[in-house]
């Protein structure tokens, strides 16, 4: 996977704006029903960076909460003008920063490397057999190894 450095991204107005000084880290399809009424979509393309290389350049995006199954919140961030999902953290993952793949300015280098959430994904949707395939989200110990894997 590779993107032009550093990757930009915002939302449908433009008020909202962002940049990583870094590549992702990876690309996740996200089938919950969280991501999904998020997004407006079969599944949420979400894509992590690390948060020390990430910021946003002027305002930020308003979010609206949901509890994970770790039982922390789960921020999913959007414009508040155009209402264009743009990202999403969570408070049990802090090592990581997530944006909608949708909201970057040339995605055209991502590669998803896991669906998640399969056990919520939609009867006619089609998962891709050659990604990791998770029935709800990693363990930590998943995690750790996915983490891992990108050395």
């Amino acid at each position: 996977m590779s993107l032009t450095t550093p990757v930009r991204g915002g939302c449908a107005c433009g008020e909202i704006r962002y940049e990583s000084s870094e590549q992702p880290l990876f690309t996740f399809l996200c089938h919950c029903l969280d991501c999904r009424r998020a997004t407006g979509s079969a599944y949420a393309a979400n894509v992590f960076f690390t948060p020390s290389a990430f910021k946003f350049t002027g305002p930020e995006p308003k979010s609206y909460a949901t509890t994970g199954l770790s039982g922390m919140p789960l921020h999913h961030e959007f414009c508040g003008t155009c209402g264009s999902p743009v990202g999403t953290h969570s408070e049990a993952f802090t090592i990581i920063k997530g944006v909608r793949a949708s909201s970057l300015d040339d995605p055209s280098g991502l590669k998803p490397i896991a669906n998640l959430w399969n056990s919520s994904a939609l009867a006619w949707e089609t998962l891709d057999p050659d990604l990791l395939q998770f029935d709800t989200q990693p363990t930590e110990e998943e995690f750790g190894r996915i983490m891992a894997s990108l050395d």
